[in-house]
């Protein structure tokens, strides 16, 4: 959550650079440690729900106070990523790092998501 938070202050466009850097990142070391532990998307491996993270946040762009979202918009993701929603569980069975990190990434797709339309849903409403 400090990445996303310490990338906040970033413009947008330098945010998606930074996202699909970190998405990179994410990839090849899930796959190394997939290939290392000789396991599937074994608990010790974070680097996916780290570096996944921050592609929720860029949903907090032109938020007013982006910290507070940030800490619910974390929790989303989490509780998302623990469901699996379709097509996460999916995608959790592709091979090597691209499953490990392919859940994650749906499930903080489906956290901006939310967080966007709640957004524009309290917008609507005011």
């Amino acid at each position: 959550m400090a990445l996303a938070l310490a990338m906040l202050s970033l413009r947008l466009w330098q945010r998606i650079v930074a996202v699909l850097i970190l998405l990179a990142l994410s990839l090849g070391i899930c796959h190394w440690a997939h290939g290392f532990l000789a396991a599937g998307d074994a608990t010790a491996i974070v680097a996916d729900e780290y570096l996944t993270f921050p592609l929720a946040a860029l949903a907090l762009a032109g938020f007013r106070r982006p910290g507070v979202g940030l800490v619910a918009l974390f929790v989303v993701s989490r509780v998302l990523d623990s469901l699996k929603p379709a097509p996460a569980l999916l995608a959790g069975s592709l091979p090597g790092g691209a499953g490990i990190v392919a859940d994650d990434l749906i499930a903080n797709l489906y956290a901006a998501l939310l967080a966007v339309s709640l957004r524009r849903l309290w917008r609507w409403l005011r």
